[in-house]
Formats: C-alpha cells, structure tokens, sequence
C-alpha cells in the first residue's frame, strides 16, 4: 500500500469512527467544503442515523476496495478517492459502505458517503 493510500484511509477510517459514536458536528467539520455548504451537521446526522440504524454498534467493517477519479457523475472535474466497505448488520446481512473523499487544499475530506444493500 502507498503512503498515500494508507494517509487516504487513515482518514477515512477517523471519519467512519467519528459517525460510529455518532459525533456528527466532528464529522462534518471534518467534510470537504463542498458536503459543508450543501448539508448542515444536523441533516448529516438525521441522515446517517436513518441509513444506518441497523448497523451494529461497533460492528465490523472491511475495506473491499478503493480507486482513484479524477471525473464522478455530478461532480466538478478533481481529485476523488472512492473506497467501499462490506459492513455487517445485527441480523448478519451485509451492506456496502461507500466513502468519497476529494482532495481539497492539498488535504484528502470526505464528500459523500452512500450506504447501500449488498
């Protein structure tokens, strides 16, 4: 793994763990500019509550996958970073975990974050 690879999910990993323990404020200061000015704190958190409430407390993730872009639907041409996560539930389904990052300022923040069913 590159130096920039493990600093990208390093970041990421701090971002899932802020919205683990459900300290949406961290995680939106956290955000990118862009997922700032187009959601407050507290619709970042009404939002994660609803997609993941039946994620375990804790639960397991596993990194799947990630890959560089420098173009994403609906998004200005940059520098993005998507990496998936095969998440477990409390009934032992699975969903998918997606996290966007996009470097901004010459720092890697998160853009968006997507939960999806396997």
């Amino acid at each position: 793994m590159s130096r920039q690879e493990t600093t990208t999910e390093q970041i990421a990993q701090e971002w899932l763990a802020l919205i683990d323990v459900e300290k949406f404020e961290d995680a939106h200061s956290a955000a990118s500019d862009y997922l700032q000015e187009n959601i407050s704190a507290e619709q970042l958190g009404v939002a994660i509550r609803g997609a993941r409430e039946d994620l375990l407390a804790g639960g397991k993730r596993k990194l799947i996958g990630s890959q560089r872009f420098d173009k994403l639907p609906d998004a200005p041409p940059g520098d993005y970073i998507v990496s998936q996560y095969e998440s477990r539930l409390e009934n032992d389904a699975n969903r998918i975990e997606t996290l966007t990052l996009v470097l901004q300022d010459a720092q890697w923040k998160v853009v968006g974050y997507f939960i999806n069913n396997q």
